[in-house]
């Protein structure tokens, strides 16, 4: 991935959004309809590629290196592979700028864009586990800006996302492939909660914090033949030493 030009550009194409859906959804997370126990809101977590936040954790505004706050590493490991994310919490409620450098999924909230390796735009994927699951269950979001043909044609006509590499296409599959777990286990374990309401956060917070929700008998080997296809498409392209961008 050119982090350099990712991080010298803003993606997103619509201003001032956060005046549409009542004061920044994407980043304070507060709904009246929630009612979470544990999971926290009045802020966001932001997630960086392995890769990425090395890259910004050396060059750019972190809350590491600018706060000393330590970031939260999800690691998975695979056969011969590891792979995972690495993410921070932020209480900066959108007042962000000249404070930390905004990773590549914030920049391109509300969705990120799945390409095929052969640069191929296949679907667009909510940014947020809040936004996935509105999508999933069909509720109405608070994010205003979410319409998924006007963003599929903007990322369509974007000539930058061409230039993402085999290593940001391979971690966008791998998101792709979380989604449709997720959507499985949502539908299965929520069916008879159909309303939008405080009842059913409570008991997809359980789902979340219990793991659940990303419960599935193929993941991993789902995974692992994605980063084969990855990998046989580009010789180059591995993910041997992913380990050492999973370690601080």
């Amino acid at each position: 991935m050119n982090f350099e030009t990712i991080y010298s550009k803003e993606m997103f194409f619509e201003d001032k959004c956060w005046k549409k859906c009542g004061g920044g959804f994407c980043c304070n997370n507060e709904n009246d309809n929630f009612d979470f126990q544990h999971i926290k809101t009045k802020g966001s977590t932001i997630f960086y590629l392995p890769r990425e936040y090395f890259y910004a954790n050396k060059n750019l505004k972190t809350f590491q290196n600018q706060y000393g706050a330590r970031p939260v590493i999800f690691k998975m490991k695979i056969k011969d592979i590891t792979i995972g994310v690495v993410s921070s919490k932020c209480e900066l409620l959108g007042k962000c700028k000249d404070k930390i450098d905004k990773p590549f999924l914030s920049r391109a909230y509300p969705f990120l864009p799945v390409y095929d390796y052969n640069n191929k735009l296949k679907t667009l994927i909510p940014a947020s586990i809040f936004d996935i699951i509105y999508q999933i269950k069909e509720f109405t979001s608070p994010c205003k800006v979410n319409d998924f043909q006007k963003n599929f044609d903007h990322y369509n006509d974007n000539k930058f996302f061409l230039n993402l590499d085999v290593y940001s296409k391979f971690y966008l599959k791998v998101l792709e492939i979380f989604y449709k777990v997720i959507k499985k286990n949502i539908l299965m374990e929520t069916k008879n909660f159909t309303k939008n309401n405080k009842k059913f956060w409570r008991v997809f917070e359980k789902l979340y914090l219990s793991g659940l929700i990303f419960s599935s008998s193929t993941l991993k080997n789902d995974i692992y033949k994605e980063y084969l296809k990855a990998a046989d498409f580009d010789k180059n392209f591995n993910l041997l030493d992913e380990e050492r961008y999973l370690s601080f």
